[in-house]
């Protein structure tokens, strides 16, 4: 059901997790307490119009001002018919303190290209609705994608400071277009 990985992923996820941990580190990196900060999973739920049309839209500006803060990302997933749940599962595996879903959604006749951005602090399997935050309508006629990956960035950095995410972490309203740094 897009909830768990098959177990082939799971096996080629921990490949990825174990070269990361062998890479040759610096000191501050090996005393970090996981090995990535964020993994960026993108899927087409139920619809892959959506991922298509706005994921790279939104990953491009999030990556690269995330980056340009000092994050240190994994590899971005692909995962084709994921649920949000699929980052309780991947983000342990690969070491990362942070999960976020880009999913296609279903919201209304209207809006068949609209994706949902889903992120959670230190993600587990015995995570709920509750403890993840959301930026639903990312499209064109919606919040626009470069707008959605400006409001992720402030959202991700003030989680991560915190060290919470869903209904703990409230947005403060500082100015979104402050965030981006590319």
């Amino acid at each position: 059901m897009g909830r768990s990985l098959a177990s082939e992923s799971a096996e080629r996820l921990h490949r990825i997790a174990e070269e990361e941990h062998h890479h040759d580190e610096t000191p501050a990196e090996a005393s970090r307490p996981h090995a990535f900060d964020l993994v960026i999973i993108i899927s087409g739920g139920h619809s892959a119009l959506a991922a298509q049309s706005h994921g790279a839209a939104v990953i491009i500006p999030l990556y690269q001002s995330l980056c340009a803060q000092g994050w240190h990302l994994a590899p971005i997933l692909i995962a084709p018919l994921a649920r949000v749940k699929i980052q309780d599962e991947i983000a342990p595996i690969i070491g990362a303190e942070t999960g976020l879903v880009l999913l296609g959604e279903r919201p209304g006749l209207d809006s068949i290209d609209s994706l949902g951005a889903y992120f959670t602090y230190h993600p587990r399997p015995e995570c709920r609705d509750a403890d993840r935050n959301c930026v639903s309508n990312i499209r064109p006629n919606g919040i626009p994608p470069v707008a959605a990956a400006a409001k992720l960035v402030l959202l991700l950095t003030q989680s991560r400071a915190l060290a919470i995410s869903g209904t703990a972490l409230k947005d403060n309203g500082t100015s979104a277009r402050a965030c981006l740094s590319v």
